[in-house]
């Protein structure tokens, strides 16, 4: 017994964006058949998630979710069973339909790089690209549909990106879970209409969970225990998933650790080496209430201890009595090298000098009193010795300054903004340093001038 196939097969399109009715009516060569069970098989091919889709019914309609820019295959039998079969099944032939829509719109300008996140299941964003054609003056439009609506509707907040529409906000009144969500972008140009893109989704597959806030830990020397609240909003507790990073440092370096978990608190053992423990969590919808999603934002990190050690670096900012003092000490040791410069270029200059004088006594030596040489000798040695007196007056103003800096009485910055006591901590610090480090270069500087100063007169002296 043969069995003929469904007749006058159509595809129907309501305007869903893609959510196509499928009619058929009964084999003629069937209707006057009695005591038989008549039903059709339908497969059709879903190119979303590219396999075939079956279905048996009684029905002459089905409706079922497409592409609208691809080919649209249906294919079709008709299944008898009853007395009229002595209770077995009988399959009919199947037959294959083929739709294609025309394409429309200028080539090359249907958008690119769509995609769509839930936020905490309080508002959906979908946003794209142009195409690679885009032409200028551009303008899009977006188009949705869900099963509780009776028709399409336009975008409710278009979303403004360098004065073109980039994507659309969903508030969670316009949105429907588990039921097709269908998007059409199309648009207009000043050379012509834009060619359309259509979409379809699961919008519970596209959750993205808020981020955890409030995350504690409890401590002892051997267990951490963390723990956290779920994000605030509408989405279940129990429908959230986390993940826990944890970052160890110890002596070797630092260690990373991730851990999915179900549950809002862990506890970490750690060893006595460990130095710090840092925790950070974010969270997803479960495979328990979606099929896919995505992870929500980190949390801010929490570590034990808080800080991590104090360690001084040469990039640490200076403190302001920190910079005056090195501003002084450089002030006091460039002065004391241009003081030392200053007396050697007089002492050439009085040797030239002394040298026409010695010169002169010598030719007058019989003629002048033994006396007048003295007086030459005292004359140029006292100079001397008052340009000596300088420097030393310059060095005792230093040794005051130093000596009212370190008073008892006086408080100084540390390095971390708090004051500290001139004679334990900040005679450790980096100005004590410098000071003392000046301190050793001036005086050096000023036993070079005495030596020379002494070598000076040494050889006056062996002159006369």
């Amino acid at each position: 017994m043969s069995v003929d196939p469904p007749e006058n097969i159509k595809i129907i399109d309501p305007g869903h964006l893609g959510y196509l009715n499928i009619e058929w009516s009964q084999p003629s060569s069937l209707n006057n058949l009695s005591n038989c069970n008549i039903r059709y098989q339908l497969r059709f091919y879903d190119t979303y998630t590219e396999r075939w889709k079956g279905v048996q019914t009684n029905k002459l309609f089905y409706a079922a979710q497409f592409n609208l820019e691809k080919p649209i295959r249906v294919r079709m039998l008709t299944l008898l069973k009853g007395l009229c079969t002595n209770g077995t099944n009988i399959l009919g032939k199947e037959v294959e339909l083929v739709h294609t829509f025309e394409p429309k719109g200028l080539a090359g300008s249907r958008i690119r790089d769509f995609n769509c996140v839930y936020f905490n299941k309080e508002y959906m964003e979908c946003k794209w690209e142009p195409g690679s054609a885009e032409t200028a003056n551009s303008k899009y439009y977006l188009y949705y549909w869900h099963r509780e609506m009776q028709e399409t509707k336009e975008c409710p907040e278009y979303v403004p990106s360098l004065g073109h529409r980039k994507g659309c906000r969903f508030p969670r009144t316009s949105l429907l879970d588990f039921s097709e969500f269908n998007i059409c972008v199309n648009g207009s140009s000043e050379v012509g209409d834009l060619q359309p893109a259509f979409f379809s989704l699961s919008i519970q597959n596209h959750v993205k969970p808020g981020a955890v806030s409030n995350l504690h830990m409890t401590h002892n020397d051997t267990l951490v225990h963390v723990k956290w609240d779920p994000p605030s909003g509408p989405i279940p507790e129990q429908c959230l998933e986390y993940e826990l990073e944890i970052t160890t440092v110890n002596h070797n370096g630092s260690r990373q650790q991730i851990i999915v978990i179900e549950e809002t608190a862990f506890m970490l053992h750690q060893s006595r080496e460990t130095k710090r423990n840092c925790f950070q969590v974010r969270s997803k919808v479960n495979i328990y209430c979606a099929d896919d999603g995505f992870w929500s934002d980190w949390s801010q990190p929490r570590c034990f201890p808080e800080t991590e050690p104090k360690i001084i670096r040469s990039t640490t900012c200076w403190s302001p009595v920190l910079l005056i003092a090195i501003i002084a000490s450089v002030t006091v040791l460039v002065g004391t090298i241009s003081l030392i410069l200053w007396v050697l270029r007089k002492m050439w200059n009085n040797r030239n000098e002394q040298k026409h004088i010695f010169c002169a006594l010598y030719q007058e030596k019989v003629q002048k009193p033994i006396h007048n040489k003295s007086f030459v000798l005292h004359y140029t040695t006292t100079a001397t010795w008052e340009k000596a007196n300088s420097i030393y007056q310059t060095v005792k103003f230093v040794c005051h300054f130093l000596q009212m800096t370190f008073k008892d009485n006086m408080t100084f910055p540390g390095m971390d903004g708090t004051r500290v006591s001139p004679m334990s901590d900040w005679l450790n610090s980096d100005v004590f340093i410098i000071f003392v480090v000046v301190l050793l270069l001036t005086v050096i500087a000023i036993f070079a001038v005495c030596w020379v100063l002494r070598r000076r007169r040494t050889r006056k002296t062996a002159e006369y």
